[in-house]
């Protein structure tokens, strides 16, 4: 795991994929550091935006998960090099909650892992 804690989700790029702001202090500048970053969902696959399916599925992730603060897990980097984990609204799993509302596929791809 390359990090856990609150960020904040900037916007859905995808059903599967989100741009968080997060804050990681420096202990050793005594400083932290803002960065904006894209993070791939671990676990599930969403329909590509540009479908009429993707549409749906970011109308629908937009509505139960808007910008704001949420919860993160990074576990490391996809093909792609966007950051790999879990994205949380309080107790609410949105891969999972993407998948039980039939806007995501599960699958099984790789990673590298921190």
């Amino acid at each position: 795991m390359l990090y856990q804690g609150q960020t904040r989700l900037v916007r859905w790029l995808d059903a599967d994929t989100a741009e968080i702001t997060i804050r990681v202090p420096v202990p050793a500048c005594q400083m932290t550091v803002e960065t904006t970053r894209h993070i791939r969902l671990a676990g599930i696959n969403a329909p590509e935006k540009n479908t009429d399916a993707g549409k749906l599925a970011i109308v629908w992730v937009n509505g139960v998960c808007p910008p704001g603060p949420v919860d993160v897990t990074i576990i490391g980097f996809e093909k792609y090099g966007r950051w790999l984990g879990d994205v949380r609204l309080g107790s609410m799993d949105m891969a999972k909650a993407l998948l039980a509302a039939g806007h995501a596929k599960p699958v099984s791809y790789g990673c590298e892992e921190a």
